[in-house]
């Protein structure tokens, strides 16, 4: 494992980082390319839609499983 005691980003952001490319991926169907060159704000933005689409869903779910 590298361990970075210097300038540059943290393993921890790196990771949610990857998590986040992991979950645009395969629940939206982004290519690594475009997450790779999304800006970050955009990306911010998308994954917080795809979270409350997700909820949204298991809501629906929770609600039509109840009758």
């Amino acid at each position: 494992r590298l361990m970075r005691n210097f300038f540059g980003l943290s393993e921890k952001y790196i990771k949610s980082i990857y998590e986040q490319f992991f979950h645009m991926k395969y629940h939206a169907g982004w290519g690594l390319y475009e997450l790779y060159h999304l800006p970050i704000g955009l990306r911010t933005y998308y994954i917080q839609m795809l979270i409350d689409n997700k909820e949204r869903e298991k809501e629906a779910y929770e609600q039509a499983n109840r009758r």
